[in-house]
């Protein structure tokens, strides 16, 4: 009895593995086209934009693949991402130059940008807010410039520091800040150590400050405040003067023996700051600190008919005096929690601007 065999026929000199390799491959050769575009160009492979190469030689690539088969409708629109990306590229750049106030280079970028996509809405309009941005810094460096010719040195560096706001690199702002600051920190310096030697406390703390301000490290300020630091406390060690006494306004007077009867004297007053305070007009600020005794004075309010004003004094984070419709030439004592007594003097009101000029005395 015979029985039946299949038989295979295999090509002569192929062996079956061989052949399972050789379909694998077409089958991985199949992939990968398939991976590629859809439409055979290896190159759009990958994502759209890598905005930290190079993003004109990237969006060249689209383009080439492009004019290799303009009708392709996947290659137009993979084109179209390369290039809204590169947009996006270009405005994430412009942005970082605008932090880093770099105005003119953040506008390169925007300017590339629309190259790539002219509607682009963004890069729009940051580029218009930036084009005002720059024009206003130029014109604030301009009259800081002008300031500086008239030797109005604060204002002309408050002016170059706006423009600076926006364009750190504006050479006339830069020059004009530096011009400023050696005629502003000397003079700051200055009026410290007349303040500190007279026991204007406050004023020698605002003076430092200005001078920090301008010149951030002065070693001169640094050793000027040890020595406030150094009067503050000798002043703070030193006694009150004993509150006043009144007799009651029913007690009868006492008699004094002619050439005997002689006045109690006066205590020494001295002047320890006169300044002004403004609600309206910026040159003056709305409080003054008395930094060392923990005390603010504020100015509330001011009126013409009849011209007065109203001053408030805070006392630590609790007690506040508030003195309502005072004239000009009005008075009136407070006690700081350390103990010393201060008078307020307010020498002038203008009413136009809220504003008033004011001193501070104190007993030696």
């Amino acid at each position: 009895m015979m029985t039946n065999h299949k038989r295979h026929r295999v090509r002569r000199g192929w062996s079956i593995p061989k052949v399972a390799i050789l379909v694998a491959a077409g089958m991985s050769a199949a992939v990968l086209a398939g991976c590629a575009d859809g439409d055979g160009h290896a190159s759009l492979s990958r994502g759209p934009i890598d905005c930290q190469q190079d993003i004109a030689g990237q969006v060249a690539e689209f383009r080439q693949a492009l004019q290799e088969k303009p009708n392709s409708h996947s290659r137009q629109k993979r084109l179209a991402e390369a290039e809204a990306g590169a947009a996006d590229c270009h405005l994430a750049r412009a942005r970082a130059y605008q932090a880093d106030r770099q105005p003119h280079q953040a506008l390169e970028e925007l300017e590339r940008a629309l190259s790539y996509m002219p509607t682009h809405p963004e890069s729009l309009r940051l580029r218009d807010e930036l084009t005002t941005q720059v024009a206003q810094s130029e014109q604030w460096a301009w009259d800081a410039s002008a300031a500086a010719e008239q030797e109005q040195w604060r204002e002309a560096y408050e002016l170059a520091g706006r423009a600076l706001a926006i364009d750190g690199t504006c050479q006339a702002a830069l020059q004009v800040q530096s011009k400023a600051r050696e005629v502003l920190v000397p003079r700051a310096l200055t009026e410290a150590r007349e303040a500190i030697d007279a026991g204007r406390l406050a004023d020698a703390e605002a003076a430092l400050a200005d001078v920090e301000a301008l010149d951030p490290g002065n070693a001169q300020a640094r050793a000027l405040r040890q020595d406030l630091a150094e009067r503050a406390r000798a002043i703070a060690a030193t006694p009150p003067p004993p509150p006043p006494t009144v007799a009651p306004e029913d007690a009868a007077p006492q008699a004094i023996p002619d050439r005997q009867q002689t006045a109690a004297p006066e205590p020494e007053l001295i002047r320890i700051h006169e300044g002004w305070l403004s609600r309206e007009d910026d040159r003056y600020p709305k409080a003054w600190p008395m930094v060392q005794e923990h005390v603010t004075i504020e100015l509330d309010d001011t009126d013409d008919e009849p011209l007065t004003a109203d001053i408030e004094i805070k006392i630590g984070s609790e007690d506040e005096i508030e003195m309502e419709e005072q004239r000009v030439g009005g008075m009136f004592w407070f006690e700081a929690l350390s103990g010393r007594r201060y008078r307020f003097v307010l020498l002038e009101i203008i009413d136009s601007t809220e504003t008033i000029r004011f001193a501070i005395d104190t007993t030696r």
